[in-house]
């Protein structure tokens, strides 16, 4: 698609007022309404608010393209206002719906194709800036009190909030966070347990998945930082949380209990299969596909876009 041309009706409330939205949408010209000339429909993701954009889509055998916010998005929660400075756009499906392809699955699946040596080289680099600039998705949270750490082995368990849409397309069960929390306990009978609260959970916005009598003597963290978390930790259980592709990112050993886009790559120890995957990707080869390909980035300084190697500098600049 050359810049702008593809008629797309932006059937979310919030596509049209996107802040930065030429440089992250370039190859579209979004319009209001579905008029005869939209030859594709954009919405956020699977939510709801998209189910007419989706519906007229397959009558009118448009493609669906859904974006989301990246995965080194912003200084701050979107539900508070930060603004995100980094957009995915996926016209297969989504990296979060591990019930059928996305293109994301699809980079890592063919990343022999595209992610030759000088690519992951490049991969490896940024990982290593991501990690040695502390950063995370969104950025936020306080230092973890050391005092509250034990002198021990160090599991975290990550908990979600209720409802996202990452856990019921993510293949997670209803009892996936009592497993998680039970499995945990097993495996590591003589290590500090730490519970990693969602930020919106930590914020009050958002209820979290874990139920109360399953933090028994846990160690419950809200407000912390998650890279800051992930550094004191030699462990990492999640459902399909984004934490869990951070921790891979700092060479720290992570169990799912879903499906994330990260998950079935032989990356991680899985209780969930998709029934696709199962090909043994590198590290570098799932970071180049999420953060390098998939992902798309504006400086929100300039406003102009920008390389994922600029975007972590900006990032780190502004943490």
């Amino acid at each position: 698609m050359s810049a702008g041309t593809t008629p797309a009706w932006a059937c979310a409330p919030g596509i049209l007022s996107l802040p930065f939205r030429q440089a992250l949408l370039p190859d579209l010209a979004l319009r209001a309404l579905p008029g005869p000339d939209v030859r594709a429909v954009v919405g956020w993701g699977l939510k709801g608010s998209t189910a007419v954009g989706r519906w007229t889509a397959r009558a009118r055998h448009l493609p669906y393209v859904a974006i989301e916010d990246g995965f080194l998005r912003s200084v701050g929660l979107g539900e508070t206002g930060a603004v995100s400075q980094s957009l995915i756009v996926d016209d297969l499906g989504i990296y979060y719906d591990a019930t059928r392809p996305s293109a994301l699955e699809r980079l890592i699946e063919t990343a022999p194709d595209w992610c030759d040596a000088a690519m992951q080289t490049r991969s490896r680099a940024l990982i290593d800036r991501i990690v040695t600039a502390g950063l995370s998705r969104t950025n936020l949270g306080q230092p973890v009190d050391t005092s509250r750490l034990e002198l021990r082995r160090r599991v975290l368990i990550v908990d979600q909030t209720a409802g996202d849409a990452s856990l019921r397309l993510g293949l997670a069960g209803p009892d996936a966070f009592a497993a998680m929390v039970a499995a945990a306990r097993m495996d590591e009978p003589d290590a500090q347990l730490i519970v990693k609260r969602h930020p919106a959970v930590a914020a009050g916005v958002k209820r979290g998945c874990i139920d109360d009598a399953d933090l028994t003597g846990l160690t419950v963290m809200d407000d912390v930082a998650a890279a800051d978390l992930l550094s004191h930790v030699h462990a990492v259980y999640v459902v399909t949380s984004g934490l869990g592709f951070e921790a891979l990112l700092r060479d720290i050993p992570v169990r799912c209990f879903g499906a994330p886009f990260y998950s079935g790559w032989g990356l991680t120890r899985d209780r969930v299969k998709t029934g696709r995957r199962g090909l043994n990707r590198s590290l570098e080869a799932v970071a180049a596909a999420a953060l390098i390909r998939y992902s798309r980035y504006v400086d929100p300084i300039t406003g102009h876009p920008c390389q994922a190697e600029e975007a972590v500098d900006r990032l780190a600049a502004l943490t």
